[in-house]
């Protein structure tokens, strides 16, 4: 079967949905399904760090588009660049 994952932060960021999502699309790869994900290019911690625009994970496609801009300063920062994603 050929899933796709969409989550705002995935491997290699450590942040908990992060790794929740790359431990569960890591699940999926083990049991015979193709994986996809559309994250974020930008590290959401410093905003500063990009990462590559596509990747294979241990099998895992990994889609980064443009989203965050602001990063975690502020309740109000994170809403955007959640909407924005």
């Amino acid at each position: 079967m050929k899933i796709l994952l969409v989550n705002q932060t995935f491997y290699p960021e450590q942040l908990a949905t992060s790794q929740h999502v790359s431990d569960f699309a890591l699940f999926l790869i083990e049991r015979g399904h193709e994986v996809a994900v559309i994250t974020d290019k930008t590290d959401y911690e410093t905003c500063s760090k990009k990462f590559a625009a596509h990747e294979n994970y241990k099998g895992v496609e990994i889609y980064r588009i443009r989203g965050a801009l602001f990063g975690k300063r502020s309740f109000l920062h994170r809403a955007v660049d959640g909407a924005l994603f």
